[in-house]
């Protein structure tokens, strides 16, 4: 049974590369209002029939390309300086004309929540919005979506960023609004250069860098290996958390079953808000069931079976196979129904969700279809079985199924990967509270970096961090913090690896909130780092970065790079704190000696080490002339 049940977990996740959405005449990348990467060969691709010829034209310059085996064909415009408006025609089987398309440079901005913070989260927001449509700042929105194979192509628009699109409510979740960080940077850096910029936000709260990264990388990690599948491992976290909180999948006549008797469970229309018919008041575990007549030519093709937006969480089988599932309620929930789980006539739905509410998309949205984006489907509107297994206030562990998004490699799959080869000036990244404390972090950081510089195969183009800001209440006593060791993690890859950089925001954080609203510094400390590194303007970027320490008696002094104007803000230094052989640390006084500061304290007369900013929030007050932050570092290795 094992071996048979791998089979078919390596049978679907072949199946899943083949079983793609309906491929586009033109990558989702490319609409009206686009901005292209200047002074390189801009890629630009899509599908049509195999041996199909596609002509691109700009300005009386015409590109042809043959569509490859697959429908899949691309070609090279440019290079063009920054500029425009520029019309594209993209003509073959099917024409497109593409209107208002500038030459500037493209940011791709990723990560999680504090990347993925609104405008509409930050402080005085109103004030941060433009008074007319930014032409020189455009704005293209990546859908978040996980996926358990590498995904062909986006859904999206580019616009000029405007208060509207700013404000855009679309947005899954909490964090709605366009990316704060994102617009104040392209705002930012289009002021300074004049040239127009292009901002694409392919962030998605809560997450983990295991869910951006690639596949290949994760597998050398022992956490994983070599063996790592997405879809199996999906549904492992799911089953563990099931066994303990829902009975109807431990016992052995499973509600996923297609033997199970469901005649005496309670019909329900679909799609419909359960608390207002069969569920009344009811929040937690609800199974639902459907048997649905496959046509005889469907048997042994690849099905797309599409629940509609479901509150909050789905789990899905097919014939007591696990397909998938989803997690939000304001997207679609879909699954890849693999053909070796297809047969000819009645096939079993099951569907898990946790909620309070169920299936509330319209029953246009609830199909299953044969192959990815066919005409023929057939509608999964109507009559159901239903029944309640756990309330929520019962559930154990977590309170809540395995979320999709954290599936290794399902963010690169359904938001990274689309987008390549797409030509790009850089990446921005503000992500880390996911893996807070893990050594890990490291090694998963500079892989990625390395992966998606070679996914995207322009060199090595700039990758700049946000080191992540301060959280949680002063420590009363210096210790251990798993955030400054993700800092430390950050400082050092953006050191270590070519053409990357940091912009340090621990003075910017909240005692209360994990997403500080003070994100007007933070990212124009981005665009310093990229002004003074991608365009060569000669600008500091830097705050006071430890080089060196001198022990001298009872003290010690610190020395610094990029420390010219070294100040503290208030009384004198603060955050400093020291320790003897024994490795306890106190508090230190500290005041600054021109370009160093000196530590030391009563209690530590042999001191060793020193620590700065070393909390998951912090007192920092060290600043340069250029108002820029000390990078929080700790001398010792303990």
């Amino acid at each position: 049974m094992w071996r048979f049940r791998t089979a078919l977990l390596l049978a679907w996740a072949a199946a899943a590369a083949c079983a793609e959405p309906a491929k586009p005449f033109l990558h989702g990348l490319f609409t009206d209002n686009m901005i292209l990467q200047r002074d390189v060969p801009c890629p630009v691709w899509g599908w049509t029939a195999p041996g199909a010829q596609v002509a691109v034209t700009l300005e009386g310059q015409t590109v042809t390309a043959l569509a490859d085996a697959e429908g899949r064909w691309l070609v090279k415009i440019g290079p063009r300086p920054a500029g425009g408006p520029h019309v594209i025609t993209v003509a073959g089987p099917q024409r497109v004309t593409l209107k208002n398309v500038l030459f500037g440079d493209v940011w791709i901005c990723s990560g999680q929540s504090n990347m993925d913070m609104g405008i509409d989260g930050v402080n005085q927001w109103w004030n941060e919005l433009p008074g007319a449509p930014v032409e020189g700042v455009r704005l293209y929105w990546v859908k978040p979506a996980s996926s358990f194979a590498p995904e062909a192509t986006v859904s999206g628009s580019w616009s000029a960023a405007s208060s509207d699109v700013l404000l855009n409510k679309k947005k899954p979740f909490t964090t709605v609004g366009f990316s704060a960080i994102a617009w104040m940077f392209g705002r930012k850096v289009h002021q300074q250069t004049g040239v127009p910029v292009g901002m694409i936000e392919c962030a998605q709260g809560n997450t983990s860098i295991q869910s951006w990264s690639k596949l290949a990388s994760l597998r050398q990690e022992p956490e994983y290996g070599t063996a790592l599948d997405p879809l199996a491992y999906y549904e492992q976290q799911l089953t563990a958390w099931a066994k303990a909180s829902d009975p109807a999948y431990a016992q052995s006549d499973a509600w996923r079953s297609p033997a199970f008797d469901d005649r005496d469970w309670t019909e329900i229309a679909l799609p419909q808000d359960w608390s207002k018919s069969a569920l009344p008041g009811f929040a937690g575990l609800v199974w639902f069931r459907r048997t649905v007549s496959v046509p005889a030519d469907w048997a042994g093709s690849d099905l797309r079976l599409n629940l509609g937006p479901v509150e909050n969480q789905s789990a899905v089988w097919v014939n007591g196979t696990f397909v998938g599932g989803e997690d939000g309620y304001r997207r679609a929930h879909l699954c890849r129904v693999p053909a070796g789980v297809v047969k000819a006539g009645a096939n079993v739905i099951a569907v898990r969700v946790l909620g309070s509410r169920g299936f509330v998309g319209t029953p246009g949205e609830m199909t299953l279809g044969k192959g990815m984006g066919a005409d023929d489907s057939l509608s999964l509107a109507g009559l159901w079985k239903c029944r309640a297994s756990t309330p929520a206030g019962k559930l154990t562990g977590r309170g809540r199924q395995y979320d999709r998004i954290w599936v290794p490699g399902g963010l690169y799959h359904g938001m990274v990967a689309p987008l390549a080869p797409f030509a790009i000036k850089g990446v921005l990244w503000y992500q880390g509270e996911g893996n807070a404390g893990q050594t890990a972090y490291e090694q998963e950081l500079t892989a990625l970096i390395r992966d998606w510089r070679a996914t995207f195969g322009q060199g090595d183009f700039p990758f700049y961090l946000v080191q992540l800001a301060g959280f949680g209440p002063l420590p009363a006593l210096p210790g251990k913090s798993s955030w400054a060791v993700t800092r430390e993690i950050q400082a050092r890859v953006a050191r270590t690896v070519p053409n990357s950089g940091l912009a340090v925001a621990i003075d910017r954080g909240e005692i209360q909130d994990i997403h500080p609203p003070n994100k007007r510094e933070v990212a124009e400390r981005l665009a310093a780092v990229a002004l003074a590194n991608s365009y060569r303007f000669d600008v500091p970027c830097e705050g006071p970065t430890y080089r060196s320490m001198q022990t001298e008696g009872n003290r010690i002094r610190l020395s610094f790079d990029h420390a010219d104007g070294l100040k503290s803000l208030g009384s004198g230094p603060a955050g400093f704190a020291v320790a003897g052989a024994d490795r306890r640390f106190v508090w230190a006084q500290a005041w600054l000696d021109k370009e160093t500061v000196v530590v030391s304290a009563p209690e530590v007369q042999e001191p060793v080490a020193v620590r700065y900013g070393w909390g998951d929030n912090a007192l920092c007050n060290l600043y340069n002339r250029a108002d820029l932050p000390a990078v929080p570092f700790r001398t010792d290795a303990w």
